[in-house]
């Protein structure tokens, strides 16, 4: 299994918070491993303090809710982890990437970051 981990720290009175990732085709989505928590340990509710949007061959695309966003102060810490798991079609030594992408602020003037792991099927 391939852990993942996204973690993004929060600015109050921001409009919009979307975390998506589209997996390469050699991972696959563990359905069922997402996992939402603030920093402090707090579990987050799906439907109450975020919503999923997403297929069975990927992770997909999680909104904070504006309730939730409401309660955040700023540099609250927002911890996302899910899992993947490498496909039979992988090579190895060959390098997979996955990208993970944050959109923030209101949709007028939408701004976002990315950060990209690289995943190996074997190494020395």
């Amino acid at each position: 299994m391939l852990n993942y981990t996204v973690t993004i720290k929060a600015a109050a009175g921001t409009d919009t918070y979307v975390i998506s990732d589209q997996l390469p085709a050699e991972i696959t989505y563990v359905g069922g491993s997402l996992k939402l928590t603030k920093k402090d340990g707090t579990n987050l509710e799906l439907n109450t303090d975020y919503t999923v949007t997403a297929d069975t061959s990927v992770m997909g695309s999680i909104t904070l809710t504006d309730t939730f966003r409401a309660s955040l102060a700023d540099y609250d810490e927002i911890v996302i982890s899910y899992q993947g798991k490498l496909n039979a079609n992988t090579k190895t030594l060959e390098a997979y990437t996955n990208t993970a992408k944050l959109d923030f602020g209101p949709a007028a003037n939408r701004d976002s970051r990315s950060d990209s792991a690289h995943v190996y099927s074997g190494h020395i």
